[in-house]
């Protein structure tokens, strides 16, 4: 792909605001929706960026910020990014930091101030700790910094601007300085993928301190989008009151659509899948225009004017994007990490469905000896993790100059398009030798007709493979139907590898009941150690009363 410049590299946020006249943010917040031109954003963050330069910050300082998505986390974290500061984005729900008093957490992430909103257990009169929500008032809070002292960026990382977090495969929190080059360098690429324009609406729910989320609204910026802004729990109020036209989500936010289609009776369902395979002897536009009216209830869920869709994060069931390609909609597997940025995609008229796409970059990708995938790009995001004097972190995963392991286990095609198997960490290793990757053991399952999620695991004590399985209706019915598709299964495609241990979980598969981590992906631990001792055999499964 042909990447000529298309942003400027050197311009920082206020800037980029001060030229456009197109965009905006509308915050959703249940059913109160309030809208902010792209001039208000503008003013707004020249007012922050004084506010922050009268209390004493420069370029270079380490300002922590911390909360669920709002207005105001948006425009200090665009004002830092002007003012050349570097934001320490905090997750909101991190045990790690929950558990630190306010003042070591400063003194640990060698903060000159911490932004922090009011969740009703912190303490914000604190000394360096300001209240984030009243940043934008006519007297704002004094940031009482003091001594800076040790409060400057010391990241090797090139012109770093924000510093964020990620749990890697270790379930500890890694910081990742993260450069403002390839940032915009991702930008410029994404946004000539995908076409962006001033007519677009980008939704953004999942949390800031996913850096992905920042990005998507720096794109908007440069590219005259519109941004609809919104906490998770908000996510469908989001897309009724601010009808997005672009949205990136992992796989849970499209899988509501495939569970709606599996509950509506089965002749409803047949004929829906046939008229729309009817309709694809048309054109594509009178193809997708077809299908999008067969399936109007369901493009009406996402707002009615959705023009691109993007799946990520996770794996994503070959069922549901099936199922969005005959429903008419525009459905895109990509795949990326924070240490590299965007890694592949597939995108319109060059999209291949089951695989994760083409490299975002002219041959970035390529496969070890082991099968996992590498990214060699000048243009990745982090060259190392942030790491203080005493401090210990495992950086295996920079294994060049301008090269990283992935962790994933992948492979491409004569065309360039990756397939990603599974997580490497993730291989099992059964009783009889075999390595399995139990990503596509997953997959196979959830296609089965009343299978709405599967996670298969080991156990210590079984010679085969178990699985936690919910079901689409949620009832005994289901179940059986379940244990029955799964037992076929075991004496097909899975018979050198059966699942043989079947658990079905009363517990939604869901970030509050622990079983999702906080960017909404499997945590495969908790799923083991929560259902290991309530496993039945099928047989026994099928038998019970």
């Amino acid at each position: 792909m042909d990447l000529e410049p298309l942003i400027p590299l050197a311009e920082p946020p206020n800037q980029a605001l001060a030229r456009q006249v197109n965009g905006g943010i509308v915050v959703v917040d249940g059913n109160n929706v309030r809208e902010h031109s792209v001039g208000e954003l503008a003013r707004d963050v020249d007012h922050v960026m004084a506010y922050l330069s009268r209390g004493g910050l420069e370029a270079g300082d380490r300002v922590g910020i911390r909360g669920p998505n709002s207005y105001e986390w948006l425009v200090l974290d665009l004002a830092l990014v002007s003012l050349g500061c570097i934001s320490v984005c905090l997750p909101s729900e991190a045990p790690e930091f929950d558990a630190v008093p306010m003042a070591s957490l400063i003194e640990t992430l060698y903060l000159a101030v911490l932004f922090q909103a009011a969740d009703g257990r912190t303490e914000l009169s604190q000394p360096r700790v300001v209240d984030l929500s009243k940043i934008l008032g006519t007297h704002p809070p004094e940031l009482g910094i003091g001594d800076k002292t040790g409060c400057q960026t010391v990241s090797p990382t090139r012109d770093v601007f924000t510093v964020a977090f990620s749990s890697g495969s270790t379930g500890r929190l890694k910081r990742l300085p993260i450069s403002w080059t390839t940032n915009l360098k991702h930008m410029e690429a994404f946004s000539k993928a995908f076409d962006l324009d001033e007519k677009d609406r980008i939704l953004v729910v999942l949390p800031f301190s996913a850096f992905q989320q920042r990005h998507l609204i720096h794109c908007a910026i440069w590219c005259g989008c519109k941004v609809v802004l919104a906490r998770l729990e908000n996510f469908l109020n989001a897309l009724r009151h601010g009808r997005p036209t672009f949205m990136l989500g992992t796989p849970s936010f499209y899988e509501i659509v495939e569970q709606r289609f599996k509950l509506l009776p089965a002749w409803r369902r047949l004929t829906l899948l046939g008229l729309s395979r009817a309709g694809g002897i048309l054109p594509d536009g009178p193809r997708r225009s077809w299908r999008a009216r067969l399936f109007d209830a369901f493009h009406r869920l996402y707002g009615g004017d959705m023009r691109i869709m993007l799946v990520g994060s996770a794996p994503v069931k070959r069922s549901t994007l099936d199922l969005f390609r005959l429903a008419g909609f525009s459905l895109f597997e990509i795949y990326g990490m924070t240490e590299a940025g965007w890694i592949a995609w597939n995108r319109p008229g060059a999209n291949k469905i089951g695989t994760a796409g083409t490299a975002a970059f002219p041959e970035a990708i390529r496969i070890a000896s082991d099968g996992e995938v590498l990214v060699s790009c000048r243009w990745n995001q982090c060259t190392s993790y942030e790491v203080f004097e005493g401090e210990t972190v495992d950086s295996s995963i920079f294994v060049g100059a301008d090269t990283l392991a992935t962790g994933d286990v992948g492979a491409l095609d004569g065309d360039g398009y990756l397939t990603i198997s599974g997580r490497k960490k993730n291989v099992i290793v059964t009783a009889g030798g075999v390595k399995v990757s139990p990503e596509e053991i997953e997959e196979k399952i959830a296609a089965l007709p009343t299978v709405r999620h599967a996670i298969v695991f080991d156990h210590p004590n079984m010679p085969s493979l178990a699985a936690a399985i919910w079901t689409v209706g949620d009832n005994r019915d289901d179940q059986m139907l379940a244990v029955q598709a799964l037992t076929g299964l075991n004496a097909t495609v899975l018979r050198k590898t059966p699942v043989l241990g079947i658990v079905f979980p009363t517990m939604a598969l869901s970030l509050e009941s622990g079983l999702l981590t906080r960017n909404l992906k499997v945590d495969r631990s908790a799923v083991r150690r929560k259902f290991c001792d309530d496993l039945r055999s099928l047989g026994a499964a099928l038998n019970e009363p």
